[in-house]
């Protein structure tokens, strides 16, 4: 199968891409972002000897994609009370632990402390735990603007990513609660003509006003 080399716009990295999938969207082997292999263009220029016009091909000329701007769902913003509970869990635990490493003086009874050491280890172990799940789940959630499209990508290992063109953006919303704006956090959503769903939504996320005048700015 023939193949084309494309240079992708984000890194600069050369890739050797199949015929096939000339049109569709790839992922750079080297930075990891997504970049179209757009049709090849093809030029007219005059043949010296023969005088006939041979055709310079430019592959994804003029289909240049920008990345303009990448953003994470918020944590402590977002859900502020639940941060501060896991983080009161995780020092109430290392609290327990000091107290029975010091010898359980303060157990009624002359009780062990290894008894309070193992469940201050154990509180909070489940409460680090729970922390590390939740910045998982927002680090590898990615809400992407580039100048041709916004891409929403979840997940490390099962990916899903969905993605709508600017030119067929319809809808455009940004739900907040009094509390999320003074915090500057909130949801958005965005979905094109022809859907009845929304293909973005996506919670949390820092400044949603910029994020929607950026999308905005990309449609004019």
């Amino acid at each position: 199968m023939a193949t084309l080399n494309y240079r992708c716009p984000n890194c600069g990295a050369s890739h050797e891409v199949d015929e096939a999938l000339v049109g569709d969207r790839v992922d750079c082997r080297k930075c990891g972002r997504p970049f179209e292999a757009a049709m090849p263009v093809a030029r007219p220029s005059e043949g010296e000897a023969t005088g006939q016009s041979e055709y310079r091909v430019a592959a994804g000329e003029g289909e240049v994609e920008d990345t303009i701007l990448q953003v994470h769902p918020a944590m402590a913003r977002k859900h502020p009370f639940r941060f501060l509970g896991i983080c009161l869990v995780v020092i109430a635990g290392l609290a327990a632990m000091v107290i029975g490493a010091a010898g359980g003086a303060a157990l009624p009874g002359n009780a062990p402390p290894m008894v309070l050491l193992a469940s201050g280890a154990v509180i909070a172990a489940l409460g680090a735990v729970y922390w590390l799940v939740w910045w998982a789940q927002t680090r590898f959630t990615m809400l992407t603007i580039t100048s041709r499209r916004s891409t929403l990508r979840r997940g490390l290992i099962a990916r899903e990513t969905s993605e709508v063109q600017h030119r067929d953006v319809r809808n455009l919303q940004i739900n907040q609660t009094t509390l999320e704006r003074l915090l500057g956090v909130g949801d958005i959503a965005i979905s094109s003509a022809g859907q009845d769903g929304l293909e973005i939504h996506v919670e949390g996320i820092p400044h949603p006003e910029k994020v929607a005048a950026v999308v905005r700015d990309m449609q004019s």
